[in-house]
């Protein structure tokens, strides 16, 4: 049985971490890592946008090129 994951949540544990830093949402502009998927749900949860990790922005680079 496959775990399912709660986008919703995971968005608000980050809001938590944020504040435990004293990091305001309004100072982040992205949200960056290699799983595409989750983080675009997570991302739609937090009023951000997805940027594209160093190793899939390379991958863009060459595939233009």
């Amino acid at each position: 049985m496959g775990c399912t994951i709660n986008f919703e949540l995971t968005a608000n544990d980050i809001k938590l971490v944020l504040d435990q830093f004293k990091i305001r949402m309004c100072d982040i502009t992205c949200v960056m890592s290699d799983n595409v998927n989750h983080n675009a749900a997570v991302t739609r949860y937090l009023g951000l946008s997805l940027g594209k990790c160093f190793p899939h922005a390379l991958a863009l680079i060459v595939k233009i090129a």
